[in-house]
């Protein structure tokens, strides 16, 4: 599916987005995983079983809420995992297009990565992008209780920014509701930042 682009006039959402345990659970499958397959696919045609590999590697339930946020706010894509550290921009999008997330794929924002330095928390990267890119659009932060580091009590998981799910559960419909506020909370987000 594609997604429309939003009219010009209209400051469209950004969605910080991690990859392990809110759409990859690695189990059975992991990032490891994706880019082997990656790199294979690079030098061969599609081999047999790589279409039931890719619908397999995210977690279907979590694809699908995804999809409905895609569509219902067309948030702008910043990726925040710690697969940033093997994949690049187009790797990621080719990953997105072959799970049946091209919603994503084709909404990278323009600088589409908040990676964390060496001893930096996911917070930190977040907070730094922000400070260079935010335009004081509404955002949403959907990552993981474990490497979510510094999201949880902070500024902006009280301003309802930041979902945090949980390790082999991933992204569930429970979350959509806490993504629709995050999205109106653009308000509450940049008092609280300040």
């Amino acid at each position: 599916m594609t997604t429309q682009p939003a009219p010009s006039n209209v400051i469209r959402p950004t969605l910080f987005l991690d990859i392990d345990d809110t759409l990859c659970l690695n189990s059975p499958l992991t990032g490891h995983d994706a880019l082997l397959a990656l790199r294979a696919t690079a030098t061969d045609a599609e081999a047999p079983g790589q279409s039931e590999f890719w619908s397999s590697l995210f977690h279907r339930l979590s694809v699908d809420v995804l999809e409905c946020v895609m569509r219902e706010h067309r948030p702008r894509v910043v990726i925040t995992s710690s697969w940033l550290l093997h994949f690049d921009d187009q790797m990621l999008k080719a990953v997105f297009h072959r799970t049946g997330l091209s919603s994503v794929a084709e909404s990278f924002h323009d600088h589409w990565d908040a990676q964390q330095d060496r001893g930096m928390t996911r917070l930190e990267a977040i907070t730094r992008w922000l400070e260079n890119h935010h335009r004081g659009e509404p955002i949403a932060i959907i990552d993981d209780i474990e490497s979510g580091t510094g999201l949880r009590g902070s500024h902006m998981d009280r301003a309802g920014c930041v979902i945090l799910c949980e390790p082999n559960v991933g992204l569930h419909a429970q979350h959509v509701s806490a993504i629709n506020t995050a999205f109106g909370a653009a308000h509450r987000f940049r008092a609280a930042s300040r």
